[in-house]
């Protein structure tokens, strides 16, 4: 059921889910990627430490590991992440990791510097 669909959005916690054709089945994976350029997914249920998480991916299901609790709506690490870096989501920079970030971690502004809407920063 993988191919079969494509998602163009998502509702969990105030995001909206549409598909092209049908519905999918959200049971297939647990968090979804944007772009395929992004550095982040969000998870679309709450997500232990240790879990297997499927990560929907344009036409691919990606397999990563939970090294934190994630909870639904929020964002997992797709790759390892140095102080400093810049974080891509929707295919946008939406901020710099404020500290260093494993590959399947929680990234939320506890180590996420956003960049958007800052009256401090220009």
């Amino acid at each position: 059921m993988y191919g079969v669909y494509r998602v163009v959005g998502l509702f969990v916690r105030g995001y909206i889910i549409i598909y092209e054709k049908g519905e999918m089945d959200l049971a297939a994976f647990d968090a979804h990627c944007v772009t395929k350029d992004d550095d982040v997914a969000m998870v679309i249920r709450d997500v232990a430490a240790g879990d297997t998480i499927a990560v929907h991916i344009g036409e691919e299901i990606l397999k990563i590991t939970a090294v934190t609790e994630i909870p639904a709506g929020h964002k997992i690490a797709l790759r390892d992440f140095k102080r400093g870096d810049r974080v891509l989501k929707y295919g946008e920079v939406i901020g710099n990791a404020s500290a260093d970030i494993p590959l399947g971690a929680h990234v939320h502004v506890h180590n996420l510097e956003g960049l958007r809407g800052r009256g401090d920063k220009q």
